[in-house]
């Protein structure tokens, strides 16, 4: 009569490593960051709504497009790593997160940077704000910073330049 639970007991000691690697991306790449991606795609309805009659389809297009491909590679990500998380290192599957991070980046500071340069200024506003919001309460921040640092600094980097080399006044404020 032993309390011990067989299966707990023939763990090697790379089991621990490999549960506290799956544990972190499962964080990373849980239902809810997935759920906030697929629903960051609004975010081009609303500028499509801004914008109506002033911008060309493909300002909004492009970015957006940019966007579904980086939706996508969250997905894989997501999809990828639950089912074989020894198939890459840690610092590689990181690195993926990171690159699809980096693209969410352009797509979002790309399409503000196209947009502002519209001949409307009242938009500027809610592109700039909804950049800023994204940024803010982006959900990678508190597990991968890296990719933080990559979605946020492109994306409001591209904003600020756009801002800049406006000719609208307000844009610098």
């Amino acid at each position: 009569g032993t309390n011990e639970v067989p299966a707990l007991a023939a763990e090697s000691p790379a089991r621990p490593v490999a549960l506290g690697r799956s544990a972190a991306f499962r964080r990373i790449l849980g239902r809810a960051e997935v759920g906030a991606a697929v629903g960051a795609l609004l975010i081009w309805v609303v500028f499509a709504i801004a914008y109506w009659d002033v911008a060309p389809w493909w300002m909004l297009a492009a970015p957006a497009a940019l966007h579904v491909v980086a939706i996508l590679g969250f997905l894989w990500l997501a999809w990828a790593y639950p089912r074989d998380p020894e198939a890459r290192s840690n610092e590689a599957w990181r690195w993926l997160y990171i690159t699809c991070a980096g693209l969410t980046g352009i797509a979002y500071g790309g399409g503000g940077a196209l947009l502002f340069h519209l001949p409307h200024p009242e938009p500027r506003i809610l592109v700039a704000a909804c950049l800023a919001l994204t940024a803010a309460l982006a959900p990678g921040r508190i597990y991968e910073p890296r990719s933080y640092v990559a979605f946020a600094g492109i994306n409001l980097s591209l904003l600020a330049v756009a801002a800049f080399l406006s000719d609208d006044k307000m844009s610098l404020a």
